[in-house]
Order: C-alpha cells, then structure tokens, then sequence
C-alpha cells in the first residue's frame, strides 16, 4: 500500500469513542453558546466591547427601513434608507417584524441566530477536514470567545454576513475535497458563488471574498496538477454562481437604486473609509499594527491574546511554508505522490489565510475601521488558531529561525507590554523586538513545556489560557448588566405623546422598544438640509449625544433649540460612558434653526 493510500485509509478508520466527561462538556460548551446569547437578550451592549459610540447608534440605522414597513406602512420616511445596502437582511428582518412585532429582541434574535448556524457550520467543516478535536477548537473560538459572542447578540449587519462567508468557506473545501478526488465540484462552487453574491449584497465589506477562489487558483493547479480540469471547473462555477447572484441584484435592485447607492458608497468611500493623503495612510497602517487599543492588533490582543498569537503564529507558518515550497503546516506531502486528502486540507489553509489577511490589510488602510468589523473574520481567527493548537509543535519547527519567528515574538512582547503600560512608542516596539529575540523566544515554543510537565501538553496549556482570558471577559460583562437604552426608551414613551419624532442619531436607538418615528441626521449623507422640516406636522424632538459629546452641526444649524430650557430628558451615562439629551423643538424650527430665511420653504 502507497504512503498516500495509508494517510487517506488512516484519515477514514473511524475514531475512537469519546470519552463520557468529554460528552459533558461538550454539551455544556453548546448550551453556554446558546444561554449567553439569549439571556438579557434586551440588555444593553457590552460597553467594553468598543471605543466605539456605534454600539449606541448602529442597531437603530439597521433595522430603520424594515421598522417603518411594519410601523409606517413604507420603509421610506426620510432621506435616511440604509436597507439600500444590505437588501437581504432587510427582507429578513422584514419577515421578523412582521411575525414576531418590534422590538430590540426580535432584532437582536436575528444575529442569535446566525451566530449559532456560523458556529455550527465551522465545526463541521472543520471536523471533516482535520478531526474531530479540530471541530471542536473551531466551535470554541468562535462559539465562546466574548467578542464574537456579544457581536452576535446585536443587530448588526456583521455577523449576519460572517454567517454568509462560513457558508463560501465550507463549500469551497467541499469544491476542493471533490476536486482533489477527481469528482464533480459543479454544485459546491456554483453555490459557493452564489452565497458570495449575498455576502457583498448584506455586507459591501465582504467584497474581497470573491478575490480569494482567484487568489488559491494558481496553489490548487500547483498542489494537484493532475486535477487541472476539476480545478478550472470549480473555479468557473463559482463564477458562474457569483455572476448569476450579482445579475439578479443588479437587476431587481441595483439599477432601480442606483442613484441613492451610489451616493451613500461615495459618501462612505470618501468621508469615512479613504486615507486623504500618504501621511493619514502611513499613520493608520501603523496605528492598526502597534497603536493603541482602537487598533487593529492591539484590540484583537486585549481582547484574544490566545487566539491572536496563534493565528498571527499559524499565519507566519504558512507564509514559511509557502516560500519553503513545502504544503503547510497540516501535514507533510510529497509532491511526487501526493495525498489528495492533505492536499484539500492545506488549500483550507491557505483560504484561511486569505480570509484572515485581506480584511485586515483594508481595516489597516482605512482611515474608519471599528472592532465590530472584525465579525467578518472571526471564524477564520477561529479555525487558524483551532489548527494551531493541534499542530503547535509543527508551527514551532517551520518558523524556527526565520524572521516569522522574530515578528511573531516581537509583536507579543510589544503587545504585551503596550497593554500593560497603555503606553505607544517606538522605543518600545525596538526594546519589544530586542528583548524577544534575546530573551523570550530561545524558549522556541510552547510545545517544549510537555517534557517539563508530565500531565500538562502545550494544547492543555494553551486552552487553558483561552479560557482563563474569556472567563475574564465574559464575568465582567454578566457581573455588570446595564438597560439603559430599554429604560431611556420606556421613560420617553411616558414623556413623549404617541406621534413623536426622534430626529438625531441618538432617535433611532432610543426607538428600538417603541413606535416614536426616528430621523437620522448625518452630515454629508442624509437629512442634513431641513431635518426639523422632515417632522412637519409631528411633535419634534431632537435626540442627540449631549455634553462634551455634541456635535458641531448641532450646534451651528439650530443653537436656539439646544438649550437647557427645552431639555425634556437627560440620560447621563447611556452605556455607561454617554450622555444623551432629548430637546423639545419650538412651534417655528425653521425660524429658529440657523439657515436663511429664503431657504425656510
């Protein structure tokens, strides 16, 4: 029997049995997913989660037009239409509202949802590929790990899309399990295609997937030549699925909206997302990678540092073993006989890899990258350090001795100190790097620690780290529970009369709980030339960010409206941290804001 013959009958001999305690926790690991997303489902977000004010704001802008089909009668009430961008959550959230009513539950119970199937999905897919053990990592790290938990508990376009992509990822491995087989991939990739189409038409963020199937092309012909044709089939199906996705949008949706779309993407491209110069480039690439705790790196560190160093680590692996010319870092495979099943298992990988790197590369660039984008490559985050644990001592032998080794060390101890001291220097990136590779790293790795410890592996070890760290985490957020926005929203619905108008960002997510209208006024996009107008005819209140929160547009567009004797609520600290006003508008707005008067019409 061949060497490849061995590896594929080795992979298919059925496991053995799982262990009773290990059958406990594993339930309990998948009652904890669903428990800890429905509990207090109408609680507020964990503040800790992001700098960001999003997480006061963003829930409100997502679900505005499918609130106003069921309230309204029209998912059109003002200038505001966000379901423009992401029609197949709308129509979803749609079908929500219409069964189950409004409400910040309802809403929220959407992303619940999804974050279950995402993990599900994952530890299936990764199950298939690498084992059982794999799939279980994979639906840990995804399922537990406090940030993509509490993301999924919000209703936000994020993880709905993450679901989407965990869906292209599991059909491409399907695609290249059949093609390393020298089977049809026509129904995986052409699905494959289709989902990346939805992916980009619930999340534009997610455009880059459909780079990826290309960007692995060139790997897969190199990796089984012998497959040339199931290669190129796949591919083309998936093509063919993502064009006939695109057709359908473009014609149902894109092309009787296209004005409206085209102005929000340029408002979002030019206004939020593009560096304006190469001075702003160079400072958010440096912010993301060594900056403080609204970057990149440092977020994902503080908040993972198990399964941030392992990805960064498994990463560089690749990286090295792509340069080696080698297959990865699942399993050595000859190229003169390879194992079709390994060979499926490192373009995995290597998908990984992409998915995991070019999100990041753009969250890197843009000048507005908020932590909740990072929903969009958890589960790659999740299955790379998933595959790492197991195959820790593998990784520890490829990057040994190579700047990988050094990068990953030195961006650890940075990190590390940087956490420690929330203090940003270069100095402290050079001292970070030299203390690393002169004192940290001879340890090699952390497989070395099962020779010195008879009971404890270096996986044993690192899980355990893991959950020390979301332990941490995920009590202060239980310890801490907070309502309020559902409490802000009940005392307004006793001090506003029943037609009331929320206009500002604040209206939207103070209307979650409630029929009052909201109004999004944002400067550059919607409803900034007459938002007091659009109330015609309604009891108007100006809900805004209050203090040293507000904002300048406020102030200069009607700053005898924002004064304390039109203030009907005050809410100190929404969130633990902003204060929001509510303002009653005068009989006349128009003759108070401050515009001319020929433009008062």
């Amino acid at each position: 029997m061949s060497a490849a013959e061995q590896n594929r009958s080795s992979a298919a001999a059925p496991s053995p049995g799982v262990k009773p305690w290990k059958i406990v926790l594993i339930v309990l690991a998948a009652v904890l997913m669903v428990v800890l997303r429905c509990i207090r489902l109408d609680s507020d977000a964990y503040a800790h989660l992001s700098w960001s004010s999003a997480l006061l704001t963003d829930e409100g802008f997502y679900i505005h037009n499918a609130r106003n089909v069921v309230l309204f009668g029209t998912p059109r009430t003002d200038g505001f239409n966000n379901m423009l961008i992401m029609p197949t959550l709308h129509y979803v959230q749609v079908w929500v509202f219409r069964t189950f009513g409004t409400g910040a539950v309802q809403a929220r119970s959407i992303s619940v949802a999804c974050g279950l199937l995402e993990t599900a999905a994952l530890a299936v897919c990764m199950s298939r590929l690498f084992g059982r053990r794999v799939g279980m990592y994979s639906a840990l790290f995804i399922g537990l790990s406090h940030t993509s938990l509490l993301y999924s508990r919000m209703a936000l376009m994020d993880t709905p899309a993450a679901l989407f992509l965990t869906l292209v990822f599991c059909l491409w491995c399907e695609a290249a399990v059949r093609c390393s087989a020298g089977k049809s991939p026509a129904v995986a990739s052409a699905a494959a295609g289709l989902i990346t189409a939805i992916c980009y038409v619930t999340r534009g963020l997610t455009v880059w997937s459909a780079l990826i199937p290309w960007l692995l092309l060139p790997l897969c012909l190199q990796a089984l030549p012998a497959r040339k044709k199931q290669w190129w089939s796949a591919a083309l199906w998936q093509l063919g699925g993502l064009g006939a996705g695109l057709a359908v949008y473009l014609v149902l949706w894109y092309l009787p909206n296209r004005h409206e779309i085209a102005a929000m993407n340029h408002y979002y491209l030019a206004h939020q997302l593009m560096p304006h110069s190469l001075l702003a480039l160079k400072g958010n690439l440096s912010h993301a990678v060594v900056g403080d705790y609204r970057g990149l790196f440092p977020y994902l560190f503080r908040h993972s540092p198990v399964t941030f160093v392992l990805t960064i680590a498994a990463t560089g692996a690749l990286l090295v073993a792509r340069k080696r010319g080698s297959a990865g870092i699942a399993e050595a495979v000859s190229p003169a006989n390879p194992d079709e099943g390994a060979v499926a298992r490192n373009l995995s990988l290597s998908f990984l890899g992409w998915w995991l790197l070019l999100p990041s590369l753009a969250y890197s660039i843009i000048s507005y990258a908020p932590d909740r984008y990072y929903v969009l490559f958890y589960p790659a985050m999740a299955a790379l350090a998933a595959v790492a644990v197991e195959r820790i001592d593998r990784i520890a032998d490829t990057i040994r001795g190579t700047l990988a080794q050094t990068a990953v060390a030195g961006l650890v101890t940075y990190h590390l100190a940087e956490a420690l001291l929330h203090h940003r220097a270069d100095w402290l990136l050079a001292t970070s790097v030299v203390v690393a590779v002169g004192i940290f790293w001879p340890v090699q790795s952390l497989a070395k620690v099962q020779h010195g410890l008879r009971f404890i592996t270096a996986p044993a070890l690192l899980i355990a780290l893991w959950v020390a760290t979301e332990v941490a985490w995920t009590s202060d957020w239980l310890m801490h529970p907070a309502y309020t926005q559902r409490d802000a929203c009940t005392k307004l619905q006793k001090l506003l009369p029943a037609d009331a108008v929320l206009v500002g960002d604040i209206g939207p997510g103070l209307s979650l709980d409630s029929k009052f209208r909201a109004v999004s006024v944002i400067p550059g996009l919607c409803n900034d030339e007459f938002p007091l107008g659009i109330a015609a005819g309604h009891p108007a209140y100006i809900a805004i960010l209050d203090g040293r929160f507000l904002e300048p547009f406020w102030r200069e567009y009607c700053p005898k409206q924002i004064v304390q004797q039109h203030r009907v609520a005050f809410f100190p600290a929404m969130l633990g941290k902003y204060p929001v006003g509510i303002y009653r508008v005068s009989i006349d707005p128009l003759a108070d804001a401050n515009i001319p008067a020929a433009d008062r019409q």
